[in-house]
């Protein structure tokens, strides 16, 4: 029996009432970058960003304002819009793609899924995330001895985290396909792209 690409889409309302905190904050999470939010605090999450997040970029029209342009000036606007405690600021989408589509293919299908969006009237911040799957939690024997074969002939890639950043910054082809990552203390993590999406209404953007 052949195995099936499956993908999870999620969509989650964002508000400050149920964890969902200050919307400069997530933006900065999904990006790993630091922005200063209205009130001064700054948000750091460059660790992340240098060990998770591959690529991020701004959803609007091409008519949108140079504000928009700026992630973290985005959201600090819809900060000042949405005041009340139980505001809802944005919705999150986080889609899990399958592993057996190449890197362009995926980032063609989340491109078409934008446009989809901000034909809705939606802007936003996009964020591609490598998050992985954790190879020790593997139940079945024969997916276990799937992957070892797989590794050991040296048709799946190997890489150390330490190596990824670098990896990252050169754009090496070889992170656009499928490989396993040798996390700390020899843990072995395999590549599991997940895109995170986050969106807000547009017209409740603080002009």
């Amino acid at each position: 029996m052949a195995e099936e690409a499956i993908y999870r889409l999620d969509v989650v309302p964002l508000s400050r009432s149920k964890g969902g905190g200050s919307p400069v904050a997530k933006c900065a999470y999904r990006r790993g970058v630091v922005e200063r939010d209205n009130a001064g605090f700054q948000h750091d999450y460059t660790r992340k960003g240098r060990s998770t997040v591959r690529e991020s970029w701004q959803m609007i029209p091409d008519d949108a304002p140079a504000w928009a342009r700026d992630s973290g000036e985005m959201w600090r606007r819809v900060d000042r819009v949405e005041k009340r405690k139980d505001a809802r600021f944005a919705r999150d989408f986080q889609i899990t793609l399958p592993r057996e589509l190449p890197h362009a293919q995926q980032k063609a299908a989340l491109k078409q899924f934008c446009g989809q969006l901000l034909d809705l009237g939606m802007i936003g911040t996009a964020a591609v995330h490598d998050y992985g799957d954790a190879i020790g939690k593997i139940k079945k024997p024969e997916e276990w001895t799937k992957l070892r074969t797989l590794i050991d002939d040296r048709e799946l890639p190997v890489f150390r985290r330490a190596d990824i950043a670098a990896m990252q910054v050169a754009r090496d082809p070889r992170l656009e396909a499928d490989h396993v990552i040798i996390e700390k203390g020899s843990a072995l993590r395999r590549y599991q792209p997940l895109t995170c999406l986050v969106f807000f209404i547009q017209p409740k953007v603080e002009s």
